[in-house]
């Protein structure tokens, strides 16, 4: 009794362990992963800063075409124009700028998917190719058996019947043929 209860402690304690290592690898993953993300997000932040200093660039060289042409009519309408162009195109790059995050998101997720049917799959062929493994062996086994029962007839038979008899017939065990004995 005593040392049964000294055992279950041991292999708490082991089962512990293995838990806790498991935990630590799936941390450190997590972790690796939780780095990448934030590279990406501290790459998509400095592509939406730079997007922003280029607007706020654009804005100022627009107010100063503006300022510049301010007492010309003509060039108003011009400037007009050019502001309408400048801010399509700000928000054309904008929408862009989101539709390539979007599509990074969605790529993420499509390879992490992929990476997961990966995995399955691997495990599948693995079984498979086991089970198949398996069934050639007992194949394999009951073929060599069959094999053996063949031989030891064919000894038994060499000894009883002709060589003609043995080169011609057909039917060994059940032979009616003029040269069996």
């Amino acid at each position: 009794m005593s040392g049964e209860k000294r055992l279950e402690p041991v292999m708490l304690e082991s089962e512990m362990m293995k838990f806790i290592e498991a935990a630590k690898a799936k941390m450190l993953l997590l972790a690796e992963e939780i780095g990448n993300l934030k590279l990406e997000n501290e790459q998509l932040q400095r592509i939406v800063l730079k997007t922003e200093e280029e607007i706020k660039d654009n804005e100022a060289a627009l107010v100063e075409s503006a300022e510049r042409v301010k007492n010309e009519e003509e060039n108003q309408e011009v400037l007009i124009r050019m502001r309408k162009e400048k801010e399509q195109e700000l928000y054309n790059k904008k929408g862009q700028l989101n539709a390539e995050l979007d599509e990074a998101e969605k790529n993420s997720q499509e390879a992490k998917a992929k990476a997961k049917r990966i995995a399955e799959n691997k495990k599948l062929l693995k079984a498979e190719k086991s089970a198949k493994s398996k069934a050639n062996n007992k194949m394999i086994a009951g073929l060599s058996k069959n094999i053996e029962t063949l031989n030891e007839l064919i000894i038994i038979k060499d000894n009883e019947l002709s060589l003609i008899h043995i080169c011609r017939c057909r039917r060994l065990l059940t032979c009616r043929s003029r040269w069996s004995p």
